[in-house]
């Protein structure tokens, strides 16, 4: 097996391609830590299971509502194993832009001493990807940055201050690191003009989840997750399901996870007097989410329309979990991904109008042979979102640029 190595003190396996194999090299991940589930922690699942050594670090988000995740946490895997939990102070200056600098400057100093250990730092968020390039020097040019673009919007912030300065580091990422992965089609296209060899890096579902596809039970159950913001189109899905509530017997809707705007929706629900037919289940556990998905029903994604917002360029995760556990899913044309669902006829991509969405409800949950057709394009469908082989793909492409192009 041809060996080679990669800086100071590391050796590498060679994949036969003419550049080191992934498998084999150090990785640091610096990303959000929020309640949600997301591509960050697909990505770290993903290398903790086949690389040699992973460094996770999470940040709160600045302006996160939720105090149980102002913590900093770093999370270190050796060899697939857990090695190392710690974690700091993630926001010492109250509600102040201060803690930018404080995230940028902690993101750049924990690592540091470990330098050497890393081969590739992946960074999502302008903040974290700038504290890399700080790292690259301190390696000596030796590290490897990725800039991870997962949550873009050109309206950011509705600060224009804070929003000018996001777009200037936007830049400077995708301009200096070593290669610039988009979660979308639509963010490729704002970024390419001034990114380092660009790519699409969807959000994927990990291998395991899908030895568990047997056929899920046909169930009149609504299902909405994420994180609870008014922007998820919650009040579009309750006025939906208070319409057909008379019309298809035993119709039950449940809603997953917390957030800012959880409080509003429980004082809608006992005013609409849906109490005992809308259930409020709080956040679960990945693993158990899974299990609970894959009990039946029809998943709903009804994005609040907004061509500047996160939803409209992101590729979320959700709709991909529920086509991944056999959910056939109701979606709103917001992201690119609604019109592949509905062109694959794993469910129903609707304009954001309650009319729209209590039709598609009712196609597929008074019609078992129509839910059931639904259900095995989406559980065939999400097949195309392998976590392992996006990944793979992309860290082959960053290695080969670095080993075989330069």
């Amino acid at each position: 097996m041809k060996t080679s190595r990669l800086g100071e003190g590391t050796e590498i396996l060679r994949s036969g391609k003419g550049y080191p194999s992934y498998r084999n090299l150090g990785y640091l991940v610096v990303s959000h830590r929020t309640p949600i589930h997301g591509p960050s922690d697909n990505l770290v699942t993903f290398l903790s299971t086949a690389a040699n050594r992973v460094c996770y670090l999470t940040l709160p988000l600045v302006d996160a509502t939720d105090s149980s995740y102002d913590r900093c946490r770093v999370e270190v895997f050796q060899r697939q194993k857990p090695t190392e939990s710690r974690e700091y102070d993630g926001r010492p200056f109250r509600g102040s832009w201060a803690n930018y600098l404080y995230h940028l400057l902690i993101a750049a100093l924990l690592p540091a001493s470990n330098v050497k250990s890393f081969d590739i730092a992946i960074a999502a968020d302008p903040v974290n990807c700038l504290s890399c390039l700080v790292l690259k020097l301190f390696s000596r040019m030796r590290l490897a940055v990725v800039y991870y673009v997962i949550d873009y919007s050109p309206a950011r912030f509705p600060n224009r201050m804070m929003n000018a300065a996001y777009r200037v580091a936007d830049r400077i990422c995708a301009k200096f690191s070593d290669s610039t992965w988009c979660i979308s089609e639509r963010v490729l296209g704002k970024l390419q003009g001034y990114s380092r060899l660009p790519r699409v890096v969807p959000i994927g579902i990990p291998r395991s989840e899908f030895a568990h596809n047997q056929k899920t039970p046909f169930r009149r159950r609504l299902i909405i997750m994420g994180n609870i913001t008014k922007t998820l189109g919650i009040d579009l899905a309750l006025d939906a399901f208070d319409e057909l509530g008379d019309e298809i017997d035993g119709l039950e809707m449940e809603i997953i996870g917390v957030g800012p705007y959880l409080d509003v929706l429980r004082e809608k629900v006992a005013s609409m007097r849906l109490s005992d037919r809308v259930r409020f289940l709080g956040r679960l556990d990945h693993t158990d989410l899974f299990h609970h998905l894959r009990e039946g029903g029809v998943g709903l994604a009804t994005y609040l329309p907004d061509l500047r917002s996160h939803s409209y360029f992101a590729d979320p995760m959700k709709p991909k979990e529920y086509m991944a556990c056999g959910l056939p899913v109701i979606i709103t044309r917001v992201p690119a991904i609604a019109e592949q669902i509905e062109k694959a006829g794993a469910g129903f991509a609707i304009n954001y109008e309650k009319r729209d969405l209590a039709y598609a409800i009712r196609q597929l949950l008074t019609d078992p042979a129509e839910y059931s057709n639904r259900q095995r394009n989406a559980v065939s469908f999400s097949k195309a979102f392998i976590s392992e082989d996006i990944y793979e793909d992309a860290l082959d492409s960053v290695l080969a640029s670095r080993y075989v192009h330069r």
